[in-house]
């Protein structure tokens, strides 16, 4: 079997399981069937190793599901349970096989005394209500760290954002975290693993949105025409289409970039991989919206599952200028613009 006809296979299994996830319903808790049946099918953590609760899979492997899953807006935990996993397991630690989630932005301190290290503060935890262990940065007198703390030991806040997916609240005072990461790639592997992830989510999510629209503006009719006959609405479609084919590119170029692990030029394609994402959220959003009229807004359509996806998700981690803005400072120094995109220096 080819790599091609291995990740449509995958993508095909996906699918099947989850044609019934993006149910007419905003889900706010755990879609414990849809976490189980990805689990038997060892889809949970595709790209880890079996030590880790994983499958043995490449990040190719799980680039596809994560695509799938935000096609189907599925209310599943799979993205931050495995970055959590693969950043534990990466350092040697034993991961829990409950659910792990992270937090890619926190203002968490570490301290350490006599007895060791404790953390004080507070951060925003995504499907922090069905986690065990929740996996952040906290900051150190010598610089950034990764502390890995029980939930149960937080004050936890329940809240959701616009999909009404759980993005809660913890706050620790003087808490022993179970295990503490100073490796400043570990650091620097759950940045970029967040953005690519989550950008690769938002691609499905946009995927989801374009076919809905295309299915709606080829059936819908107006003054005896179906509205796909009307050259804005063509213009539109092809707006849609090029955004989704940037984020695909870039994903894709990001995705290789992950598993190469090269450093900077790893950071610089997983931030320019969710500018693009933002972009592409942001157009998609407004004109699928714009096409459908006033029934894409109802909780009872779809497409509603789709686009608050995309609204919330970029919200979560980096925002679209503070990604480009760090990118403009990474680029120079990696020989600029043009070895960066092709990685070959100019002749």
């Amino acid at each position: 079997m080819s790599d091609l006809e291995e990740l449509l296979e995958i993508a095909e299994t996906v699918d099947a399981m989850l044609d019934e996830a993006a149910s007419s319903q905003a889900r706010a808790v755990l879609d414990e069937g849809t976490w189980r049946v990805l689990a038997e099918a060892g889809l949970r953590r595709v790209a880890l190793p079996e030590s880790a609760g994983g499958s043995d899979g490449e990040l190719a492997h799980l680039a596809v599901v994560l695509r799938r899953l935000g096609y189907h807006a599925a209310s599943v935990p799979l993205l931050e349970d495995h970055l959590a996993a693969e950043v534990l397991a990466g350092q040697g630690i034993d991961v829990p096989l409950d659910v792990v989630t992270l937090s890619s932005r926190s203002d968490l301190v570490a301290h350490v005394g006599g007895s060791g290290a404790t953390v004080t503060g507070s951060l925003r935890v995504p499907w922090g209500r069905v986690a065990s262990l929740v996996l952040a940065p906290a900051q150190t007198d010598s610089g950034v760290v990764l502390v890995a703390l029980p939930v149960e030991a937080g004050e936890l806040t329940p809240r959701v954002n616009v999909a009404g997916e759980p993005r809660d609240i913890l706050r620790y005072q003087d808490v022993a975290p179970v295990a503490e990461i100073t490796s400043s790639e570990a650091v620097a592997g759950l940045r970029s693993g967040v953005l690519v992830y989550r950008s690769l989510a938002m691609l499905g999510a946009g995927e989801r949105a374009l076919d809905l629209t295309i299915s709606h503006v080829t059936n819908r009719t107006q003054f005896g025409r179906p509205l796909a006959h009307r050259q804005v609405v063509q213009q539109y479609i092809a707006e849609m289409f090029g955004a989704l084919t940037a984020t695909r590119a870039a994903s894709d170029a990001a995705v290789v970039a992950l598993a190469d692990r090269s450093g900077s030029r790893t950071l610089a394609a997983a931030l320019a991989t969710r500018v693009e994402a933002d972009r592409m959220a942001s157009l998609v959003g407004r004109l699928s919206h714009q096409l459908h009229g006033a029934i894409g807004f109802t909780q009872e359509h779809p497409l509603y599952l789709s686009t608050t996806r995309l609204t919330a998700w970029r919200q979560d981690d980096l925002s679209e200028a503070a990604c480009a803005r760090e990118l403009s400072q990474l680029v120079p120094g990696l020989g600029g613009p043009w070895e960066t995109l092709t990685g070959r220096a100019r002749a």
